[in-house]
């Protein structure tokens, strides 16, 4: 990332001003015939420094396997009913 912005930064320093820590949780939404008919892919970010805080940031990727777009835009809808 530093190579990308190098050029807009000019002479100005990076400092570090926290870590974060982020785990990857693959997934799958199954059919009555245990086919993968969705991935989601779970994301959930920590400070690095605090052991035990909560998570500040969480998110959910879902991508539709091809061939069951309709299941995945139920599935889509039934998680934004659920909030």
């Amino acid at each position: 990332m530093q190579e990308k912005i190098a050029p807009i930064i000019e002479m100005r320093a990076l400092l570090p001003l926290l870590a974060v820590d982020a785990q990857f949780t693959p997934l799958r939404i199954l059919n009555n015939d245990a086919k993968t008919v969705v991935r989601l892919l779970l994301q959930v970010a920590t400070l690095a420094e605090a052991q035990d805080a909560p998570p500040f940031a969480s998110c959910l990727w879902l991508k539709p396997v091809r061939g069951y777009e309709k299941e995945a835009k139920k599935f889509s809808q039934w998680l934004t009913n659920k909030g």
